[in-house]
């Protein structure tokens, strides 16, 4: 799949190559849709986040940061490709909220020192499907938070690679994501191999690592949030991506 693209062996790299058009790229309906699902769930299960401490984990270019501390929280910041994490930098700026961020650290959060104990922490834009080791990631997201602390995140679904692979890709594409559940992603700019997981196998990973799994739903299967929010858990093995909520326990 993608074979004839530039090939990363980290997804950082890739990221790193297309900040400057990464903002444009998620402009349309269905990522609209899925922002407004995914900031409708964090309220249902935090109706005040003022004052709390968030650290966002593959935080490319901010959007996700800058809404929490548009919300009233302090945020951390974590992404290890550093062009995307310059433009995180200069939103926080002309939005007048570095007040409101304890740090920008260009790392991977497997190499993060950081000690601070936190409220919420975010995987979200499919953090975990794209790192090298997804249990030592969520774990080390376990030491930081703290108890009782909320977990948001999304991940890409086996199943819609499953689908990709029957229409596009090729039988040694298919034996590969039998096999290890990974493929090619990405786009003109270049690919990299990304993870995908089901909704089992989400939740026995989470649970390994100390998490009591309160949510996994599709994410923007429909236009509306509403109809997101009502009936999504109904479609988690059609969904592009999966949405989860967890708990530190």
């Amino acid at each position: 799949m993608r074979g004839n693209c530039v090939r990363f062996n980290r997804s950082y790299e890739y990221y790193d190559r297309i900040a400057a058009v990464y903002d444009s790229m998620y402009q349309d309906e269905y990522w609209r849709s899925a922002c407004e699902q995914t900031r409708r769930i964090v309220l249902r299960y935090v109706k005040n986040l003022h004052g709390l401490e968030v650290i966002d984990i593959g935080a490319g270019t901010g959007t996700w940061g800058l809404w929490f501390s548009q919300m009233g929280s302090y945020v951390t910041l974590v992404e290890p490709a550093r062009n995307m994490l310059d433009i995180a930098k200069c939103k926080f700026g002309r939005s007048n909220l570095l007040q409101r961020v304890r740090g920008f650290f260009c790392t991977k959060i497997e190499d993060l020192e950081n000690y601070q104990q936190y409220d919420i922490a975010l995987l979200l834009g499919d953090v975990l499907s794209y790192v090298e080791s997804p249990d030592l990631v969520v774990r080390k997201v376990a030491k930081l938070l703290k108890r009782h602390g909320l977990l948001f995140g999304t991940v890409d679904n086996y199943f819609s690679y499953l689908k990709d692979v029957i229409i596009y890709g090729t039988l040694d594409d298919l034996k590969r994501l039998q096999n290890l559940g990974k493929l090619p992603i990405g786009s003109e700019f270049g690919v990299f191999e990304a993870r995908s997981f089901t909704e089992e196998e989400l939740r026995k990973l989470l649970r390994l690592s100390g998490f009591y799994v309160a949510e996994i739903t599709s994410l923007a299967v429909f236009p509306n949030a509403e109809l997101n929010l009502k009936f999504g858990t109904h479609f988690n093995r059609e969904a592009e991506h999966l949405l989860y909520v967890a708990v530190k326990e």
